[in-house]
């Protein structure tokens, strides 16, 4: 299952880590929040009451929307995901009585790659700044480009779900492929790239780092 949110729309077109070097206190505060999360989503009395305001969790909860008031967006900027996501995990887990689900998979695969250092590019290789969903055709970007403009939101959404776009998560180490292109209606360029999985995707230039 993919999941495609209004930031994917609107980005695409402009084991537990400890404490990573160079993280914000934000970022810190919000690690500290997620790793709470992995202490407390297997607790039955958690799958009881969630984050009702007689129990234990909800001084949790509240933290998370204190974050998500004041830092979702130098959060996003920072990690890839803003702290609304750690509360949509929690919920995914009260659901599922802390089992992981195709959603529940997705989320922690951004989280931790948000929380893990930034490595340095070899010869070759480049390295992915931002958790988004690339294409394998710069058509696609064109045509989302021109969705965009005439208000076609659902049909934006409908093409990053396609199977011709993935979701790759920041800090993924990719090889060039030599090939750079600008896409007709937008006023950058993209890399040809090839994701650890062998797909093929293209990359906008400011979102990967070679």
């Amino acid at each position: 299952m993919k999941i495609v949110t209004t930031a994917t729309i609107l980005l695409i077109l402009s084991g537990f880590p400890a404490y990573a070097v160079g993280l914000s206190d934000e970022a810190r505060e919000l690690q500290s929040l997620y790793k709470d999360l992995n202490s407390f989503k297997d607790d039955p009395e958690f799958h009881l009451v969630g984050f009702d305001p007689c129990c234990r969790f909800n001084a949790w909860h509240k933290k998370v929307a204190e974050l998500t008031a004041k830092s979702s967006a130098p959060l996003f900027r920072e990690l890839g995901f803003v702290p609304a996501e750690l509360r949509q995990l929690a919920l995914e887990y009260m659901k599922s009585k802390g089992r992981n689900t195709s959603y529940s998979k997705l989320t922690v695969d951004t989280i931790e790659a948000g929380f893990r250092p930034m490595p340095e590019p070899t010869a070759g290789k480049g390295i992915v700044l931002a958790t988004d969903t690339y294409c394998k055709s710069v058509k696609t970007y064109e045509n989302m480009q021109a969705a965009m403009v005439t208000n076609k939101f659902a049909e934006v959404g409908r093409l990053l779900s396609s199977p011709d776009c993935i979701r790759v998560n920041e800090k993924t180490i990719v090889s060039s492929l030599g090939k750079t292109s600008r896409a007709k209606g937008l006023d950058m360029e993209y890399h040809h790239v090839l994701l650890p999985n062998g797909v093929k995707v293209w990359i906008q230039a400011g979102n990967v780092k070679f």
